[in-house]
This record gives structure tokens, sequence and C-alpha cells, in this order.
């Protein structure tokens, strides 16, 4: 199978988080499949900014329209960018670091998926580590959690 590109965000800030078009962002690298996870803090109303801003494209800005309201978080994905899980706000409580955990189940399928790794009971264990590394590294960096 030919090698997938890497899919890297376009700044490689691996500070507590950086404050990018009006949203705190955490970029966590997987660097084992050369991949990052952008994890963005901020305003719902101003996520096609962000993306518009950040990747210099409307063209494959996705259309952030929440029928229910302003959802707990979303993931997205797209070929042009790595995925990104969005958040009105760091973790905190319970429901937001179970909401951050849902995201991450996407942002891993995502992962996954770019390199080929189907999940089983033989590849079930990547799966889980990939997620945990997502979620911790958000809350470390986010000053919730210690190492």
């Amino acid at each position: 199978m030919p090698a997938k590109k890497s899919k890297r965000a376009p700044r490689a800030s691996r500070k507590k988080s950086t404050l990018v078009h009006g949203f705190h962002e955490i970029v966590i690298p997987c660097d084992l499949f050369a991949y990052d996870v952008v994890v963005i803090f901020g305003p719902y109303e101003k996520l096609k900014g962000y993306f518009t801003a950040v990747y210099n494209s409307e063209q494959h800005v996705p259309d952030f329209h929440a029928p229910k309201g302003i959802p707990r978080g979303l993931s997205v994905s797209h070929d042009k960018y790595p995925v990104t899980i969005w958040m009105p706000r760091m973790p905190r409580t319970a429901r937001e670091i179970s909401t951050l955990a849902h995201e991450a189940v996407h942002a891993t399928y995502v992962i996954m998926e770019h390199v080929g790794i189907e999940m089983n009971g033989t590849t079930d264990e990547i799966w889980a580590r990939t997620l945990g590394h997502i979620v911790h590294k958000v809350l470390e960096r986010a000053g919730g959690a210690k190492s």
C-alpha cells in the first residue's frame, strides 16, 4: 500500500495553548502516524472564520449549521487539513471531559482510516492508546491535569 501523505498542522505550536484567530489552539502531534490533531476552544459562531483564515480557503470550510442549537463539541475532518476538535472552552467539568473523549474517538477514527488500520481484536490497543494520547495531551496542556 502506498504511503499516505502526512497531515500536519500549518503551524508547529507545541505550547500549552496558542491564540489563533480568536481561538485557543492546541496541536497534538501523533508522530507515529505523521498526523496532528488540532484542538480549538472558542465561540461556535466564529468557526467558519477560523477555518477560512487558518486554511486560506472558503472552498474547504464546512457549513457550521447546528439544527438543535450549539453542540457541546464537534470534530471536523477534510482531506485538506488535519482533524480538528472544537469545544466552547477548555474542559473543566466531568461532562466537558466526556465530550472531549467523545470527539477524540472521532479524531482517532480519522487517523486510523488515514493510515489504514481497521478496528479489530488485534488493533484495538493502538486505537485505545491514540485516543488516550489525544485526551491526555489536551488535559495536560489545558491545565486540567498533571502528567
